[in-house]
């Protein structure tokens, strides 16, 4: 699934920052899914359904961290951004 949103970004920056949002928010993501739907099923369509909201929106999201000084704060959890 990474490899094929990968390919709907446009830029290697973009592909990166991508990376870094689902390398720290895939597990958390995926656990509370879990947690309220009871449904491996259901909950990996939702893990999945998350990331391809953030790439439709990724340039939202992009403007998020310009004004946050590239500070990425999604469910409180706070993490720098190179």
């Amino acid at each position: 699934m990474l490899a094929l949103l990968l390919t709907q970004l446009e830029t290697e920056e973009d592909k990166k920052l991508f990376r870094q949002i689902y390398k720290t928010h895939y597990k958390l993501i995926y656990s509370i899914a879990l947690k309220y739907l009871s449904s491996k099923d259901m909950a990996k369509d939702v893990f999945q359904e998350v990331f391809i909201a953030i790439v439709k929106n990724f340039d939202l999201l992009k403007s998020l961290f310009r004004r946050k000084n590239k500070s990425l704060d999604l469910f409180g959890y706070k993490k720098q951004v190179a």
